[in-house]
């Protein structure tokens, strides 16, 4: 379920020079958008929007059980989608997913 709700949300990588450029012109890096994800950390947010959304598909009314429940796996899920590379960042192995260690290479 997670998975099909991430898939819905509207979401852009966010470079460096992205953001650099955002804060020199005085543009909401946000703005229209319910995730943004950094591709360097592989760190994704969820907007206002995105968590306003997010609760309306999953029909939940209360933000907390939102935030306690869901949130993380909603945003595994944006990582997973967005930001993960088959074949660099994963391998399927015997029908099961491996995240490649960059430190480790496996």
């Amino acid at each position: 379920m997670a998975d099909k709700v991430a898939r819905q949300l509207k979401g852009k990588i966010i470079t460096d020079k992205d953001e650099i450029d955002a804060k020199q012109k005085g543009i909401d890096i946000e703005e229209a958008l319910t995730t943004w994800s950094m591709r360097k950390n592989h760190g994704v947010r969820l907007t206002g929007e995105g968590v306003s959304r997010a609760q309306e598909k999953l029909q939940l009314s209360d933000v907390r059980e939102f935030q306690l429940h869901w949130e993380h796996y909603i945003r595994q899920a944006i990582v997973a989608n967005e930001l993960y590379k088959k074949n660099k960042e994963y391998v399927i192995n015997n029908g099961k997913v491996v995240i490649v260690d960059e430190f480790t290479a496996g």
